[in-house]
């Protein structure tokens, strides 16, 4: 299965998001690879130049934008899962993520602006999803709320205003899972691990969570 991890707005925590994605199905015993389709950050590849070899190996591969496809699919062919770390913008580069993947994931920050750029990404995702399906695949979304901070009332109104939008669409959903703001999350990437790997218990058991969550998708894909 390919799952593109994607948003147009920079800072919303997409390299973050797969590195705890991979090293949470790593954990459970999945092979997984990461293409990083992020073109001058490249960050998942720096993260695993940290990594040292005691730790699960996940494999990142730097794959070009228009190369995207074909070597996803490839890939795809080896690993049980393919998470692609795409860059944030809303271009041609954003279309190959979702015509390439089974699923994407959105994360979305408690912010206003994250909001905004997720709704412009909507119509955007449904017009390549509609070329896919007339082609005879499929893809659906899933929003993750990332970086909320605790009960504040910006993270429920973005959960809200998230919801809201999603209930308007067939094929966009919210995950139950949700994302907390914690410092774990980038002093882990810095050593090359991922959370599951690291000593916080609270953030471990939301990255358990959402590992969990993942695997769902997984097995619904398998089955439709």
């Amino acid at each position: 299965m390919i799952i593109g991890i994607t948003t147009t707005k920079g800072g919303a925590g997409k390299t973050t998001v797969t590195i705890n994605i991979a090293t949470g199905l790593a954990n459970k015993g999945y092979d997984v690879c990461i293409v990083d389709a992020d073109e001058g950050q490249f960050s998942a590849l720096k993260w695993a130049s940290y990594r040292e070899d005691e730790y699960k190996h996940i494999q990142v591969v730097r794959v070009q934008a228009e190369k995207l496809n074909r070597e996803a699919l490839e890939l795809s062919k080896r690993y049980d899962i393919v998470l692609i770390d795409g860059r944030p913008t809303l271009s041609e580069v954003g279309d190959r993520i979702v015509m390439a993947s089974d699923a994407i994931i959105i994360p979305i920050m408690p912010s206003a602006f994250d909001l905004e750029s997720f709704q412009e990404y909507i119509p955007r995702y449904q017009q390549v999803r509609s070329l896919k399906v007339d082609i005879g695949g499929d893809v659906k979304a899933y929003a993750l709320l990332n970086g909320l901070v605790g009960s504040s009332n910006i993270s429920a109104e973005v959960m809200e205003a998230v919801t809201q939008i999603a209930d308007m669409h067939d094929d966009v959903h919210v995950m139950k899972t949700s994302l907390k703001r914690r410092v774990i999350y980038s002093s882990s990437i810095t050593n090359g691990l991922g959370v599951v790997e690291d000593t916080d218990k609270k953030a471990i058991a939301e990255v358990e969570a959402l590992t969990d969550e993942i695997i769902e998708i997984i097995n619904q894909n398998k089955r439709s």
